[in-house]
């Protein structure tokens, strides 16, 4: 990617909109790279506001639960890493529980699915799938376990 000519007008547009638009957004704008724009940032002296707020953790305490980490990002503007390492620091953690319904889907399902196909429509893990299955001591009458295709 040739190199860019920072213009007077280039700059001002960063000065007003850097607040409002995350590196990634500015830099398909501009048509560089976000550490481009993380440079130019930094050699004009600007830097974000702290973004995480009360009003913008009580957006996240009372939504993680019913949204994933991807549409929270999208929603707040900010990287899904960025929602995973707040949602750490406020202490939340999504827990899966195996509530009446899902282990009747379970029952119901597991000789005819794989524990990856189950994860994915029970929204946990193969792993979990796996674990669960063992605990019930519910065994497949055919090799279809273990998350493989067959």
């Amino acid at each position: 990617m040739p190199r860019k000519t920072w213009s007077l007008q280039d700059r001002d547009y960063l000065k007003h909109h850097y607040q409002d638009h995350s590196n990634a957004e500015l830099a398909e704008h501009f048509g560089v790279s976000p550490a481009a724009i993380g440079f130019q940032l930094s050699k004009l002296g600007l830097k974000r506001r702290p973004y995480w707020n009360q009003e913008r953790d009580q957006f996240l305490r009372e939504n993680y639960l019913v949204f994933d980490n991807q549409t929270l990002a999208r929603r707040l503007k900010v990287s899904p890493s960025a929602i995973h390492n707040r949602l750490h620091v406020l202490g939340l953690r999504r827990r899966f529980v195996w509530t009446s319904e899902r282990l009747a889907y379970l029952k119901r399902h597991y000789q005819t699915m794989t524990d990856k196909q189950l994860g994915w429509e029970l929204g946990t893990t193969d792993d979990s799938v796996s674990k669960k299955l063992r605990k019930l001591a519910l065994k497949r009458t055919s090799d279809k376990d273990r998350g493989e295709q067959a």
